[in-house]
């Protein structure tokens, strides 16, 4: 778990990191939510953590899920126009019930997102036993 000042900083740094995560076969799967949190001897508690963990199991593999508050946050910042794209999706989300998330999308994650599998194919490929 990473906490930052904004979502923006947040959404910012998550596709950045989805994009190189430093091994070719890795990808990651990220929950970015916004809301008060409450920092105890260095660790972070409250509902908007559990709210966050949930959004990030949420994902079916690897990716990038907003809850609104992020996303509306980033379009404040950014507008609507950037080229982030948030794609709704209703999830049904445990001790929260439904909710409107949304996955972050640019061209340049696809890219990477299609590179990381074709490089766990030929990892695959090249080490059967894997």
């Amino acid at each position: 778990m990473v906490a930052f000042r904004t979502a923006n900083d947040a959404v910012s740094f998550a596709i950045d990191f989805a994009q190189n995560t430093g091994v070719d076969h890795i990808g990651v799967r990220v929950g970015i939510n916004s809301g008060d949190v409450e920092i105890r001897e260095n660790d972070i508690y409250g509902l908007n953590v559990n709210f966050t963990s949930r959004v990030q199991h949420a994902l079916p593999c690897h990716g990038i899920l907003a809850a609104n508050s992020a996303k509306r946050d980033y379009e404040k910042r950014f507008g609507e126009g950037s080229s982030v794209r948030f794609v709704p999706r209703e999830v049904d989300l445990k001790s929260f019930g439904k909710e409107t998330l949304y996955f972050v999308a640019t061209s340049e994650l696809r890219s990477a997102a299609r590179n990381q599998q074709r490089a766990r194919s030929l990892l695959l490929e090249n080490n059967p036993k894997v």
